[in-house]
């Protein structure tokens, strides 16, 4: 009874014991099975990116053999991976480095002194088609237990060298100065304009400090403008004096940014002859003011001379005429005493003639008389109210005997009694007079003479005399009112005297008004006197 018990109790637990060992192997199969798949996800991952990188990634062994070679690798060098897996490293390598890289490979694995490791550096890469290319490599070791692994990041570099030899080109061929300088005052490189500009060669332009250079005058502001330079302002424009190696100096522009790499990057143009023509161009601009200065004192010397000379002739012709015209009162006086006495017909024609000659030569004694008092400023003008339409009528009244005798039509348009213009009465009729005359006097035999008056603004009054004669000339416009410039009609039998419109537009300004004249060849003349409106007295 017993043994069959102890026997099944052994049984019992040799099964129970198996058990428990088949479960812990089973944990440990599984556990490695999730490794391995880990390790293999990782690995996928790692290839994935190796393949997918821009830059071409390349494994070697410690003999130089080729154990990888990524997709950019491939697409950089033109071989298929296939083709170069197990290849020394060197066949992507042009002549010499091609014959010396084993060397290289050898001397590090036996001295461990880094040259390329850990480095990167610029060097040719050769292509399957025999081509090379400009590459920036890096290299990095990794020590495994079966030897060791170098790993090589290969970027192209023939786009940015294409970049760097265009800068390059355009840095040597540029006639302004460009410059690298340095915190430390001092050039780091300069393009071939320094040389040609300043005469000092590139090595003796490096090893100097800048501001030797610079002129003595120029180098507090140049330090000035280094130091806004520093904290980060840039110079747009700035102008200083470099010497020369032949002793002589030159002016230099100067554009200027700086740079996060404690580097100045620097443009210089020579501006020496603009300088030189600047200072040219002050010098006659002096000069010419000087000149203009000395003739506008010449001028306004000759002008007081003018002016003192016109004020005696002003005077002088106010004296005489008032010398002239007492006399000529007294014999115009005698003259008209002898027409009314008894004389023979031939005599009291003769007396008749002293007389019209008299008043003609008073007439002109009077004229003469007013513009000198008007250029000596000491003519009296009186401005009252005075109303338009009597003016005009006393005007035409006096003036229709002689458009009678000519058989010249005289008419006047009709003008509100309620007209007025600020004006002195006898000088505005004398205007009158003058202009209503003329227009008769030059007028075509059965010609018409029109007198009228228009408001030309709320403010002024307009008087106007329009004739049918044969026009003025464009050209004799500008001389009409010139005192006794009578435009050829001295050579006719028209009396004058050449003073008349010119007095006319003196006394109309004189009155703070103005006189003009349109004319039309074969259609008349229209003389205008426009003057400031007055107010109806009360």
């Amino acid at each position: 009874m017993v043994e069959p018990s102890e026997g099944t109790e052994k049984e019992k637990s040799d099964k129970e014991s198996g058990l428990v060992k088949g479960s812990s192997q089973r944990r440990a199969e599984d556990e490695l099975l999730r490794v391995k798949d880990s390790l293999e996800r990782s690995e996928g991952r790692l290839r994935a990116i190796v393949d997918s990188a821009v830059d071409g990634i390349i494994t070697i062994d410690e003999q130089g053999l080729i154990e990888s070679f990524n997709p950019a690798a491939e697409r950089l060098f033109g071989y298929a991976s296939a083709e170069v897996l197990g290849q020394n490293i060197k066949i992507l390598m042009p002549a010499p480095h091609r014959e010396q890289h084993d060397g290289y490979l050898s001397a590090y694995l036996q001295t461990e002194v880094r040259k390329i490791i850990g480095i990167r550096r610029e060097v040719a890469g050769l292509r399957k088609d025999g081509t090379t290319f400009p590459m920036m490599l890096s290299v990095s070791e990794v020590r495994l237990p079966e030897g060791r692994l170098f790993t090589g990041i290969v970027h192209d570099r023939t786009a940015r060298r294409q970049v760097e030899e265009q800068r390059d080109r355009l840095f040597s061929l540029s006639l302004d100065l460009l410059g690298i300088a340095s915190t430390d005052g001092y050039f780091k490189r300069v393009n071939p304009a320094f040389t040609q500009v300043l005469g000092w060669s590139e090595d003796e332009i490096l090893s100097r400090p800048f501001m030797d250079f610079v002129h003595p005058d120029d180098r507090e502001a140049t330090l000035r403008e280094v130091e806004k330079l520093a904290v980060g302002h840039p110079t747009l424009h700035f102008e200083n004096r470099y010497q020369c190696k032949n002793g002589s100096w030159r002016w230099l522009a100067w554009k200027t940014m700086p740079q996060v790499d404690g580097l100045l990057y620097a443009t210089g143009r020579d501006v020496t002859e603009l300088k030189q023509a600047e200072a040219s161009l002050r010098d006659e601009r002096s000069q010419l003011e000087q000149r203009v200065l000395d003739r506008t004192q010449q001028l306004l010397l000759a002008k007081e001379d003018a002016d003192r000379a016109n004020r005696a002739k002003s005077d002088f012709l106010s004296r005489m005429s008032h010398e002239l015209r007492t006399p000529l009162t007294s014999i115009i006086g005698f003259a008209n005493l002898l027409a009314k006495s008894a004389l023979p017909p031939r005599d009291q024609k003769r007396v008749g003639q002293v007389v019209k000659a008299g008043q003609h030569l008073l007439y002109l004694v009077n004229e003469v008389l007013d513009i000198a008092r008007i250029e000596a400023d000491s003519l009296h003008i009186s401005q009252e109210p005075v109303n338009v339409h009597i003016a005009l009528l006393e005007a035409v009244e006096l003036v229709r005997p002689l458009a009678q005798g000519l058989e010249i039509s005289l008419g006047i348009v009709p003008v509100s009694q309620e007209w007025y213009v600020l004006a002195d009465n006898q000088r505005l009729k004398q205007v009158l007079l003058n202009l209503i005359s003329n227009a008769v006097k030059y007028n075509r035999e059965g010609g018409r003479v029109t007198v009228s008056c228009t408001d030309s603004s709320p403010t002024r009054l307009r008087l106007t005399v329009t004739d049918t004669g044969p026009g003025i000339p464009p050209e004799q416009i500008d001389g009409l009112f010139e005192p006794f410039n009578r435009l050829g009609a001295e050579k006719t039998a028209i009396e004058g005297t050449g003073l008349g419109l010119a007095l006319a537009k003196r006394l109309t300004e004189a009155m703070h008004g103005a006189l003009d004249v349109t004319s039309e060849i074969g259609r008349g003349s229209t003389f205008s006197v426009e003057l400031p409106r007055g107010e109806m007295p009360q």
